[in-house]
This record gives C-alpha cells, sequence and structure tokens, in this order.
C-alpha cells in the first residue's frame, strides 16, 4: 500500500510539472483578422473626389456669357447684312439675341457624356417724352449634348454642340433656329466651383422677319450668325 501511494504521488506530480510546460510550447492564437482591408482616404483623393464631373448623376450649373467679345451678322432676305460687335463684362440686354447672358443647367446621364440646356431672357423699354414707350423683349432656348475630357483637377475641356431657337420684338419681330458650337475651358481652382472660357458659332439655319409695308404685315427670311468668345462661371454637384 505504501508503495502504491508512492507511485500515485509520483503521477500526480509529473502531470502537475508537465501542464504548464505544455502551456508554454502551444503556438499563441493569433489575434482575429478582417477579411478585407478598408483604405483609408487621402487628402488628396478626397479633393479629386470632390472636384470629379464625371460621375453618373452629377448636375453641372451656370452663368453662360457674362462677358466677351463676339461678331454677329443679321441679314434679311433681299437686304444687305447688319453686323455687330459687342464686348464686355457683365452686360444686361446685348444687341445680338446669342449674346444675352443665360443660365444653364446639365446632366451627367453616363460616363462623361452631358445633356443639357441654356435658356436667357432679357427685356427693356424706353418712354421718350411726347414720342410714347417702344419695348424690346429676346429670349432663347438651346438644348444640347456635350462629352468632358477630363473633368478632375484644375483644367477640364468640355465639349457640346446642339440647337437653338431664338425670338426678338420691337416695332418688328423674328425668330430663328441656329446651330451652336460651344467648346471651352473649365477652370476649377476650387472644389465644386470653376470658371469657364470657351469659343461659340451659333450658325442661323433658318429665321423669319414680320414687318408692316403700308399697313399689311409680311414674313421675309431672316438669318443671323454669331461667332466669339466668352466666359461665365460654373458649380456642379
Amino acid at each position: 500500500m505504501r508503495r502504491l501511494s508512492l507511485a500515485l504521488c509520483a503521477s500526480l506530480a509529473t502531470i502537475a510539472f508537465a501542464l504548464p510546460a505544455a502551456a508554454e510550447d502551444a503556438p499563441a492564437t493569433p489575434p482575429p483578422t478582417t477579411a478585407t482591408a478598408t483604405a483609408t482616404p487621402t487628402a488628396k483623393s478626397i479633393e479629386e473626389n470632390n472636384r470629379d464631373l464625371l460621375g453618373k448623376g452629377s448636375w453641372i450649373i451656370g452663368a453662360e456669357r457674362v462677358f466677351g467679345f463676339s461678331l454677329t451678322t443679321m441679314k434679311p432676305a433681299g437686304g444687305d447684312a447688319t453686323k455687330i460687335t459687342q464686348y464686355g463684362i457683365l452686360w444686361s440686354n446685348s444687341t445680338s439675341v446669342y449674346q444675352i447672358p443665360r443660365m444653364a443647367i446639365d446632366y451627367v446621364a453616363f460616363d462623361q457624356v452631358t445633356f443639357g440646356g441654356a435658356l436667357g431672357i432679357a427685356h427693356s423699354s424706353i418712354d421718350i417724352p411726347n414720342a410714347g414707350s417702344t419695348g424690346t423683349t429676346n429670349w432663347i432656348l438651346a438644348p444640347r449634348a456635350g462629352y468632358i475630357f477630363g473633368g478632375k483637377g484644375l483644367l477640364s475641356f468640355w465639349a457640346r454642340a446642339g440647337f437653338s431657337v431664338w425670338s426678338t420684338s420691337n416695332e418688328t419681330s423674328q425668330w430663328g433656329l441656329a446651330l451652336n458650337i460651344e467648346p471651352e475651358i473649365l477652370i476649377s481652382p476650387y472644389k465644386h466651383l470653376g470658371i469657364y472660357l470657351g469659343g461659340v458659332a451659333d450658325i442661323g439655319l433658318t429665321g423669319k422677319q414680320s414687318i408692316s409695308v403700308n399697313g399689311q404685315d409680311q414674313s421675309l427670311g431672316y438669318n443671323v450668325n454669331n461667332f466669339g468668345i466668352n466666359s461665365g462661371l460654373r458649380a456642379w454637384f
């Protein structure tokens, strides 16, 4: 019995010393890790995303043709052409209907393709003593499509083309339809805000002028072309 007790004590002592040694030799369990790591955006990437015009669903709004230079030619059928040269900053009622300042909105439908349009309205009236009053109302609506090259950083190039329908009314009334080509360079030193510098070619396709001759109204062909350089403001969100 004494021998059995000594053997049992020796076995228990061996097990007691073996357990701590096994625990020290066992490999440490690695801490849980996530399957995918999320990259922390840098300040540069955040800035580029905030200035990105190319994302689907973006809206671009602008004030167009608020200053610049233009040469307009107005020619009635069978008559002599009238040429108008204009330049200025923030003019409000230009002689040429094509140079009325406009509000514009465009939508990035997919990739860098845009669809939108611009609307310009101007009215002026003159009241002359002993001679009565006269007024002029001009408006132009210009739907268009475009493509943006670049769209990130300081400079981008935006090519646009479309059509415009316009009307003027005073002592006589005119209306016309034109093809519009509007390439521009967009300069965006700030997020969501920039200015543009662009060229315009407004090519008259058709038009009419209504005049009164000897008390009878007559309709004559009327064509207006406009070429120039202008600038304005852009914002996007």
